[in-house]
């Protein structure tokens, strides 16, 4: 059975052996994930032989910690990682942003294997990790004074390895261990007892077993490489398994078929169970009885007090003292919890209300899940699909049920980027964001599609995939650096507000110079996606439900009411409603020679993604200086301000959110962007800043937009 138990830094999410205990194994999760999760994962896998890892090993206890939440750079928000990195493509960069992080992470592990270490006999405790559980563990390896019988290694990568490698040039092992323990002590402030050849011998003698995939998109196999190489030149003796398909996790049943052999075959000392049943309980095991139950009475406190802190508690504690027996009890008879146990049940369920849902266990692929557009190849190994098979070249198929289970494995360990109900942007992978929810359009895609073909420069996301299930799509595209501008917009200066607009009109003078093509019936059109179609976005989406080739059509299609967004098969507007005077009223205000233009359609700074770069680092690869000018030597001094005085700027690096993209009236952005401002996000002064240069400024087109606003309701 499992158990938690918690400390200051991290909790340890343990799994009992059904046998007299043997050995140990301490196993760290990947960044995003925690202990029980991947524990979860991990003994739902099953060997060639159709077993699970503890029914291979049922003498093994498995010990899997959960890191603290840290602010993740990469992310920009809080979540469960050993360390904070910068980058994966390049673990080196930014590696002071990871010695803190690694610093504890080692502290709290190292102390965690010292404490299984004393309840086990030397050389019976496995160390091991995934992604940045490795990264985080093989140090530990390394600092950890205890004899370790082996060491596995998933997916993973040496952080610092510019600096371990030169270390273990050294010819003298007791040279190497003294220069790893100065580095622990001087790079990461990590105090460790001097190295003695005893422990030498013991780090470098640990057999370890390392495994990769080639299809693996979040860490590349050469880092993995890297790691294996670095272990090789300390004459360790490593076993390395590559596979050309398995993602970013262990292959099935391959890699957990040589796992298990690899473990079996450095298990060379098996312990007879103890026989003599009348000695009672082992010490370790009434150790774990009595923190599963002091867990479970501080758990239920601690629920309790959170809905009121001044309530009496002394009913609550009779019953908590009879609860805290019986787990104790049923936790040593067999280590199985038995109904009457579940006093506490009704206590702990009746807060669930105030419990926040995960937003990513409700966007999980349960059914029937289709390719509605093809999958590129990072994608397609992302996801775990046979890149040499047709399957996922073909629209519309079905996904296999393997690369459904590793969706959802990724949605889990995904950072949320931005939710609203049961719509969401996550972020899947360094390069992979998916947007998911219900009813999400897809058509406006071809749109997107044909901005990048005419403006290769266009700050767009590219589109790596659509999938869709019986209630939820899934569009998956690459990240745009940064963040949303949103979050910066309350503390910009004017100078800086001033730079992000000048930045915003060279854009949209780019975008609105973007040809119009004829329909598919030759027809210029107006509205986006395929067939081409207007939208019109107030407090909820309307779609005209035929085509639109005239502003005179436009205008009585926004005018209509949401049973009558429609045209005729001429393309003149057809409505349903009474004609008022209101509508008369608003139409005649209403012009018709607007150039057609195409349109962003949801200008917020919340769809504008920024990053804080120096004034040096802001001239992109191809001469774009998105400062305001293409290549203008003195378009800086626009800038003066920022320039001088801080040396740093704020880069607009894309535009995302284009669901109302198409060819619309050249007013049309201008009173769209005014739809969403508020005082309550910081927003209210977006109107001063929009980039008028570009998209024009709009006052009367934009009181009249207010009045169909109000006359619709």
């Amino acid at each position: 059975m499992a158990m938690a138990d918690s400390s200051a830094v991290q909790t340890r999410h343990v799994v009992l052996p059904t046998s007299e205990h043997t050995h140990t194994v301490v196993l760290l999760h990947g960044r995003g994930s925690n202990g029980p999760e991947f524990a979860e994962e991990l003994f739902e896998a099953r060997t060639s032989s159709d077993k699970s890892l503890p029914e291979h090993f049922p003498s093994w206890k498995w010990v899997f910690p959960t890191s603290r939440e840290r602010y993740s750079s990469v992310f920009q928000e809080n979540m469960t990682e050993w360390f904070d990195i910068c980058s994966l493509s390049d673990p080196s960069r930014r590696e002071d942003l990871q010695v803190e992080g690694l610093k504890q992470s080692l502290e709290s592990l190292l102390e965690l294997i010292e404490d299984e270490a004393k309840l086990t006999t030397p050389g019976r405790l496995v160390l091991g990790g995934i992604s940045q559980g490795c990264a985080t563990s093989v140090h530990a390896l390394f600092a950890s004074s205890c004899k370790l019988g082996a060491y596995l290694g998933f997916c993973g990568w040496m952080p610092f390895k510019a600096q371990v490698q030169d270390i273990v040039q050294e010819e003298s092992a007791l040279q190497t261990m003294l220069r790893l323990a100065r580095f622990y002590q001087v790079t990461l402030g990590l105090k460790r007892p001097a190295p003695s050849m005893d422990s030498v011998e013991t780090v470098f003698e640990t057999p370890v077993f390392l495994s990769h995939a080639l299809d693996d998109a979040v860490v590349e196999i050469g880092l993995g490489k890297d790691l294996r190489t670095t272990l090789e030149k300390l004459r360790m003796s490593v076993v390395w398994k590559e596979y050309q398909v398995g993602g970013h996790w262990i292959k099935e049943p391959d890699g957990f078929d040589d796992m298990v052999a690899f473990l079996k075959s450095v298990d060379t000392q098996q312990i007879e169970p103890d026989t003599d049943s009348s000695a009672g309980p082992r010490d370790d095991v009434k150790r774990a009885a009595y923190k599963f139950a002091n867990q479970t009475v501080i758990n239920a406190l601690s629920q309790q007090l959170k809905r009121d802190p001044s309530m009496d508690l002394s009913g609550l504690l009779g019953q908590l003292v009879r609860s805290y027996e019986i787990k104790q009890k049923s936790f040593l008879d067999g280590y199985r919890e038995g109904p009457e146990a579940d006093i506490l049940t009704p206590m702990i369920s009746s807060g669930a209300s105030h419990t926040k849902v995960d937003i990513r266990k409700q966007l999980e692929a349960t059914s029937v899940t289709r390719i509605v557009r093809p999958l590129t190849e990072p994608m397609r190994g992302l996801l775990g699909v046979d890149v040499g098979t047709t399957l996922a070249l073909r629209v519309p198929t079905t996904l296999p049920e393997s690369s459904i289970r590793q969706l959802n494995r990724l949605l889990i360990q995904s950072s949320v980027i931005w939710e609203l109900g049961r719509l969401a942007v996550l972020r899947l992978h360094p390069a992979v964001v998916v947007k998911v929810g219900p009813g999400i359009d897809v058509e406006h895609l071809s749109t997107v599609e044909h901005i990048k073909r005419h403006a290769r420069t266009m700050l767009i996301p590219d589109t790596l995939g659509v999938l869709a299930t019986d209630r939820l799509t899934y569009i998956f595209m690459s990240p745009m650096d940064g963040e949303p501008l949103d979050r910066w917009w309350p503390r910009l200066t004017r100078e800086d507000k001033l730079d992000v607009q000048s930045q915003l009109n060279t854009i949209f003078v780019a975008l609105r110079s973007i040809p119009r093509p004829l329909d598919e019936d030759g027809r210029p059109t107006l509205g986006g996606g395929t067939p081409r179609r207007c939208k019109d976005m107030r407090r909820e989406v309307r779609r005209a439900k035929g085509p639109i080739v005239n502003e005179k059509d436009f205008n009585a299609f926004i005018v209509s009411n949401d049973e009558t967004a429609a045209t005729g098969a001429k393309g003149e507007a057809a409505t349903t409603r009474t004609t008022t005077t209101w509508r008369e009223i608003i139409s005649s205000f209403l012009r018709s020679d607007h150039d057609i233009v195409m349109t962003h359609g949801d200008l917020h700074p919340r769809n504008v993604m920024v990053e804080m770069v120096k004034i040096d680092d802001d001239q992109d690869d191809d001469g774009y200086d998105s400062g305001g000018s293409c290549g203008d030597k003195d378009s800086s001094t626009t800038h003066i301000n920022i320039a001088t005085a801080k040396g740093r700027r704020l880069k607009v690096t894309g535009l995302v959110d284009w669901e109302s993209s198409g060819w619309y009236p050249s007013y049309w952005e201008y009173v769209k962007a005014l739809h969403t401002i508020s005082n309550h996000d910081g927003t209210l002064d977006w109107w001063t800043y929009l980039p008028t240069a570009a998209i024009g400024l709009w006052g009367p087109d934009y009181a009249v937009d207010r009045m169909i606003s109000r006359w619709l309701g």
